[in-house]
This record gives C-alpha cells, structure tokens and sequence, in this order.
C-alpha cells in the first residue's frame, strides 16, 4: 500500500504532511475502519474529497470495510477516470478479482474510459453483466466482441449469448438469434431456464413464419413450467394463423381453465373470442366476456392501485421472496392475483431487487462500524433503490392496464360482430359446439362443461360441426 498511497498524497495539498503520514500509517497497517472512520479529518474539503484520485481512494476503503456495493458504485461515479493514479488503479485491479460475488449483483455503467483499469477478466465479467436490452446494431457488435472474448463455460457466455439472441430477435434477425438459442440448448449451462430458451425458440421461428417448426418447440416445453400456459396459448395463435380454429380452441379451453385463472394475461379471452367468431359459435363469446369481467373486475382494481402507488402488501411479500432469484409462480402463490404479470422474471426487476438486498446488508455494515456519514449514504443508495423499484413495478402495472384496456376494445368488437350475425342468421346461434376431451382410439368422448379434471387438461378438441367461418375484419 505505502508503495502507492502515499506518492499520491503528497500531491494533495489540502491535506498536511502529518494527516498524510496519519493516513499512510493506517492504511500499511490494514485498518480500514480507522481510516474511514477519520477520513474527514484527512479530507476535510468537497474540493479535496472530489479529486479522481482521492475518491477511487476512499472507493478502496469502504470496499475493504465490506461495503462493496457502494464503493463500487461510488467509484464508478468517477468522470476523469485517467487522472487516478497508477498505483491505486493497480490496487483495484489486484482487490476486485474475477471470481468477486459483486460483479452479479449490481449494475454498473461501462465506458471505454474503465478499460484497462481493472484486470481483463475482471472488466469482461463487470461488462457481461451489466449486458441487456440489446436494440442496435452498435450494442450487438460491442457484445458480440465481447463474448469472442469470454470463456466459452462461463455463465457469462451462456449470458451473453442470451442477450444476443434477444437482440437479434429485435432487430428482426431470426436465423441469428435461433442459431444462439440452439447453442444455449446444446450446452450444459445451468443459468438460462431451458423452457425459456425453448419459448425464445419457438417465438423466434413463429416471427419467421415458420409455424410447424414453431409447435415443435412449444411442445417441448414442460407442463411444470412457468411457461406452460404461455406456450399453449402460443400454439392457439399459431392454429389461428394457419385457420385451424378449432385446435386453436382446444388449446384455449386448458389456457382458460379456472384453475389457471391467477396466472393468465387478457389476450387469450380475446382469441377465444375470436375463435369462436370463426366457427360461429356465439354463445360462448357471450360466456367468455362474462368470465373475462368477473376475473377482471377485482384484478384492474389492484392493477390500478399499483399503476398509481406501485406497492402493497402483496408486492412486499413477493419482493422478499424474490430476494435470491427468481422463484415460480406457484411459490409466490394466491399472491399472483394482485401482481403485475410476469413479475417473478422481470429481468431488470430482478437485478434491482438483488441491489436492494444488498444494500440493505450494507446499511447494517455501516451501522456496525458507527461511521454516521457512512450510514448516511448507505442509506440514501438503499432508498433510491427502493425507489427505482417502486417505479419498475408501477411501469409494469401501467403496461398491465393497458393490455387490459386493449383486449377489452377487441372483446367489445367481437361482441358487436356476433350480435349482428345473430341477428341476420339466429339459427346459427343455436348449434352447439362441443369441447371433447381426447381418449385413446376416441373410444370415450364427453362435452367439458364446468367441473375440472387436472388429468383432462391439455386433452380437448372441439368439433365445429361444419359451422362456415366467415371472413370479417383483422382483429
């Protein structure tokens, strides 16, 4: 430490030779907490406290104390990156190892003035990372290059490969982002859910238009899986691209089994609706519209709380529960109701959920070492963070209502078509399509009424009886 420290105080000219000599000593004899604890003594001055040098300093102490998160996050605030002295920049680089637990935990704004500055694996686990959200070309090249770089095993090329994928995705380039998808599924990463990486699978060949290909992969995905009813609901979308609507109906009677009910979006009401337009089947529109505002009527309520408050009781039960990672929806519970969807594996909720945990920690760090300026900062970066989380979930509730809104528009068009068409043929509405569960050999057929059997779902068809599909307007 004296080796660089103390070539570098000497510069300070706010600081005195003694209080130099003071720090020096502290810090040769590992006395971290004794340093921070004075340093206010040593740099009594903002104008001294915010040279480059002197916070990439005060950044080392307060990682030494174990306040990780913050030191990094304070160091990272640093503008004039090169104006930080050779020797602290090597004592960062021999301290934040690669294999450093904080480099998953929080988010970190890379530019090019940090390279270089810590060693290269650590930068390219620290850039890893802090990837996502891949838009642009200019981003997919930066992070392409980057995972040439990385090591093939690492979770940080399964990462990367993931974010490419999505990117590409974005940018409309299928065959790139299934060529990553299928890398992931060959490996043996652990990091990226299989069903997720074959729900990325299917979507990616559906935008391409290649729809059975697209079912091969829906099918693949477990029944024990999060992504179960998406899937299915996925593959009815599919059959109602290709004019098959009575399959795509028979997928649509598991999705909008009661039992799911906590777990389901507005949109398969819409394409249930839509279906049963195409087989003339009104009667059931006129059900599903019920059943969709009785499920709706409680949940846009706690929707709209959110949207405005952006927590309750509930929310503060999941967060808590999200705290490690992410956990199922059937580990979050009844809870699901009241929750913004897709709450459990929100990707940058996630992130800032861990970044609160934390920090929560470290406020109890910088309790211990009765430092109050510390604890005072501690607690301001805990807060904000509960507040970049409040705002995430009030934007995903916003995005809720609005899906809600939108889907209700559509239900309220189908409704008016089937009302004219009754109208002008009322025979047609008194045809009965019936949802028949599967059997081997279809030996045993029965019409799914209202009682549930788990056994049976995923095992309806429906037969339309030759009801005429009349072409209207695209929904």
């Amino acid at each position: 430490m004296k080796s660089f420290v103390f070539v570098w105080l000497i510069f300070i000219s706010s600081v005195s030779f003694g209080g130099q000599a003071q720090l020096q000593d502290l810090l040769d004899k590992n006395q971290y907490k004794a340093a921070l604890t004075q340093w206010n003594e040593f740099y009594p001055t903002e104008k001294s406290k915010n040279v480059p040098g002197v916070q990439a300093l005060y950044s080392f102490v307060l990682f030494r104390n174990g306040l990780h998160v913050l030191a990094l996050e304070n160091l990272f605030l640093i503008k004039k990156v090169k104006d930080i002295p050779s020797g602290i920049q090597k004592a960062w680089a021999n301290e934040l190892v690669p294999s450093h637990p904080v480099l998953k935990k929080i988010t970190l704004t890379w530019n090019n003035h940090w390279n270089g500055f810590f060693s290269k694996n650590t930068e390219f686990k620290i850039r890893a990372w802090n990837t996502h959200s891949l838009d642009n070309k200019k981003d997919i090249k930066d992070a392409q290059e980057l995972l040439a770089k990385v090591d093939l095993s690492s979770e940080e090329s399964a990462w990367l490969r993931w974010q490419l994928a999505l990117g590409f995705g974005i940018i409309g380039q299928t065959s790139k982002a299934s060529g990553l998808l299928q890398q992931l599924l060959d490996s043996e990463q652990q990091l990226i859910d299989h069903d997720q990486i074959l729900m990325a699978a299917a979507r990616m060949l559906y935008q391409d238009n290649k729809l059975d290909k697209s079912l091969r992969y829906y099918n693949l995905i477990s029944k024990n899986s999060d992504y179960w009813l998406e899937a299915l609901e996925e593959k009815a979308w599919i059959y109602t691209r290709s004019k098959q609507y009575e399959k795509a109906l028979a997928e649509l009677t598991t999705v909008l089994t009661p039992f799911f009910a906590s777990q389901l979006g507005p949109e398969p009401y819409f394409l249930a609706s839509f279906d049963n337009l195409k087989i003339c089947d009104y009667n059931s529109i006129f059900k599903i519209i019920v059943e969709f505002k009785k499920r709706y009527r409680s949940r846009v309520v706690e929707i709209e709380r959110l949207a405005h408050s952006g927590t309750s009781p509930e929310v503060t039960k999941a967060l808590a529960k999200l705290q490690n990672g992410y956990v199922s929806l059937a580990t979050l519970g009844p809870d699901v109701e009241k929750l913004p969807r897709f709450f459990n594996r929100d990707e940058i909720l996630l992130r800032q959920i861990t970044r609160e945990k934390y920090l929560s920690e470290e406020v109890s760090v910088a309790t211990k070492l009765e430092i109050s300026e510390v604890i005072k900062t501690a607690k301001a970066h805990l807060d904000i963070s509960k507040t970049e989380i409040t705002k995430k979930i009030k934007l995903m509730a916003k995005v809720d209502m609005s899906e809600i809104s939108k889907n209700l528009q559509k239900l309220q068009i189908v409704e008016v078509e089937a009302i004219q068409r009754m109208h002008a043929n009322p025979k047609k509405s008194d045809e009965d399509k019936s949802f028949q569960k599967i059997t081997d050999n279809n030996v045993i057929e029965f019409p799914y009424r209202d009682e549930i059997w788990l056994d049976e779902l995923d095992h309806y068809q429906v037969n339309a009886k030759g009801c005429p599909a009349k072409e209207g307007k695209k929904l």
